[in-house]
C-alpha cells in the first residue's frame, strides 16, 4: 500500500474521541455561522447601496479633478465587486431548494473562483483558467455546482500545501452532449487504487476539521444533473454535466 493509500483513512466512528469530537464542534460552528449568513449580508448590502448612492451623487458634482473622479471610480467599482461577492455567498448559504437556471459554463465557474479568490491567493496559488470557445449555455441548479466547484477547489488547495510549486488549471469544454469542468493541480497524483476511496463519505487524510464530506457532495450533486465526476490523472477531477440536464 502507498504513503497514500495510507493516508486516505476512515473517520473514526467513536463520537467521543477527542479528533472526531474535535471536527464535530468545527462543523457546528460553521453551521452556526451559516445561519448569519442572510441576514448579516442582507444589512450589509444594504450599507453598501447607501455607498454606492453617495458615491454615484458626488461623481455627477462638477469641478472634480480627475485624481478625484479615478478615486469614485475606484470606491463604485470595489463596492460592486463587494455586492456581487454577498450576492454569491447568499446563493450558496440558503436552504437545499431545487432550482434550475440557465447560465454561461465560464460565468458559473468564475463565480465560485470569486469565492476562493482571496483563500487561494492567501496560500500563493497560481490559477490558471481555460475556457473552450463557442460553449452554448448549460440549464443547472446554479448554487449547487457552484459548491460542487468550491469543494473541488479547497481539495485542490489542501493537495497543494506543501508543494513549493503551486499550480491550478482549471479547464471548461464541451460538445453537443456534455459539458466537462476539470480542476487540476500540480501536487502528486493519485493512485488508481485510492481513487474510489475519496468518494467516499467521512473518508480523509487530512487533519484538522476536516470530515471527507467535500468530494463525495460534489459527486453526488454532479449525479443530481444526471453527470459524473471522476478522476483522471491527466486532468484532475472532472466534473462532466450532460447537455440536457
Amino acid at each position: 500500500m502507498t504513503e497514500r493509500s495510507q493516508q486516505i483513512l476512515s473517520l473514526d466512528k467513536d463520537m467521543s474521541s477527542p479528533e472526531t469530537s474535535a471536527r464535530i464542534e468545527g462543523l457546528f460552528r460553521f453551521a452556526q455561522v451559516g445561519r448569519c449568513v442572510n441576514g448579516v449580508t442582507h444589512d450589509i448590502n444594504n450599507y453598501l447601496g447607501a455607498i454606492l448612492a453617495y458615491a454615484e451623487l458626488v461623481s455627477m458634482e462638477s469641478g472634480l479633478s480627475a485624481e478625484a473622479q479615478r478615486m469614485l471610480k475606484e470606491i463604485i467599482g470595489g463596492v460592486e465587486k463587494c455586492s456581487e461577492l454577498i450576492s454569491r455567498l447568499t446563493d450558496i448559504a440558503r436552504d437545499e431548494k431545487p432550482s434550475s437556471s440557465m447560465i454561461d459554463p465560464a460565468v458559473l465557474a468564475g463565480r465560485a473562483l470569486l469565492l476562493r479568490n482571496y483563500a487561494l491567493r492567501t496560500a500563493q496559488i497560481k490559477v490558471e483558467t481555460s475556457v473552450q470557445e463557442g460553449l452554448a449555455p448549460i440549464i443547472v441548479d446554479v448554487p449547487k455546482l457552484e459548491l460542487a466547484f468550491i469543494y473541488l477547489l479547497a481539495n485542490a488547495q489542501e493537495a497543494l500545501k506543501e508543494q513549493p510549486h503551486k499550480l491550478i488549471r482549471f479547464r471548461i469544454a464541451g460538445n453537443e452532449q456534455e459539458t466537462s469542468f476539470a480542476i487540476w493541480n500540480s501536487g502528486p497524483s493519485i493512485p488508481p487504487e485510492s481513487v474510489e476511496a475519496l468518494f467516499e463519505p467521512y473518508r480523509t487524510g487530512k487533519d484538522g476539521g476536516h470530515l471527507g464530506l467535500g468530494l463525495p457532495t460534489a459527486r453526488r450533486y454532479a449525479a443530481l444533473h444526471g453527470g459524473t465526476l471522476v478522476y483522471e490523472a491527466e486532468r484532475g477531477f472532472v466534473l462532466t454535466i450532460p447537455r440536457e440536464a
